[in-house]
């Protein structure tokens, strides 16, 4: 547990995504939360995930796009 804060300690401000993986890229879900990854990013947040498909896809997709930073987060 420890090691796990420690590697989450240093990405600095960011904003967690909390989405369905069963969402496409055609659905207009998809395309907001890219949109929201992007702005986020721009403003200097990095964007959290699950690390799955869907909107946390979207999500850190576009936000690494933008020039941002994008950490995906899964459990094993």
């Amino acid at each position: 547990m420890i090691k796990g804060f420690r590697a989450l300690h240093f990405i600095g401000p960011c904003v967690t995504v909390f989405g369905s993986a069963r969402f496409k890229e055609d659905h207009p879900y998809y395309e907001l939360t890219r949109k929201a990854g992007a702005a986020f990013a721009h403003l200097g947040f990095t964007i959290l995930t699950g690390g799955g498909p869907g909107l946390m896809e979207a999500a850190n997709r576009r936000a690494k796009e933008a020039g941002g930073r994008s950490d995906g987060c899964n459990m094993s």
